[in-house]
């Protein structure tokens, strides 16, 4: 066991304790993005190019691609939208959008009154690689701290003559 745990625990402390750096530093950075996004009030119109419906399991997801232009250059993006904003824009129609153009020149778009939010896309694998490194941090501990506990004390028999 000492063995499985001195090879496992740091094994998975790496892969799935960098897996879960990642993907904080990218819940950050969508949060960040997003704020900046709301926080630019910068707005521009753009046209819709195409709806679709998606149906799964998890029920009817509704998209909307659009198309404009910021500075010269074209762009296309694809959003999801609730039901009701779905219905309300057909193709062809002109919806206003918010916009936000970072220092590397990266454009993020936002379609102004969808108050759908996507959702934390990676949650749950979050989730999944904080516990598996923490499983592997609590095997690394057993593992190489395991020795040096402090053996209990042969009793010494004497021999009679």
């Amino acid at each position: 066991m000492i063995a499985f745990a001195r090879i496992a625990g740091p094994l998975l402390l790496l892969v799935f304790g960098s897996e879960a750096l990642m993907l904080g530093l990218r819940e950050r950075l969508v949060d960040a993005i997003e704020g900046r996004l709301e926080g630019e009030q910068s707005y521009i119109f753009v046209e819709v190019s195409r709806g679709q419906r998606l149906r799964s399991y998890e029920g009817t997801r509704y998209f909307i691609a659009y198309t404009g232009t910021h500075e010269g250059y074209s762009f296309q993006h694809v959003e999801e939208v609730p039901a009701a904003y779905f219905h309300r824009h057909s193709v062809g129609a002109n919806v206003e959008c918010e916009i936000f153009e970072d220092a590397a020149g990266n454009l993020y778009t936002h379609l102004r009154g969808n108050s759908f939010r996507p959702r934390k896309e990676f949650a749950r694998l979050r989730q999944f690689s904080l516990i598996m490194s923490v499983i592997g941090l609590a095997l690394l501990l057993f593992g190489f701290l395991r020795p040096f506990r402090r053996a209990p004390p042969i009793a010494s028999v004497e021999k009679k003559p």
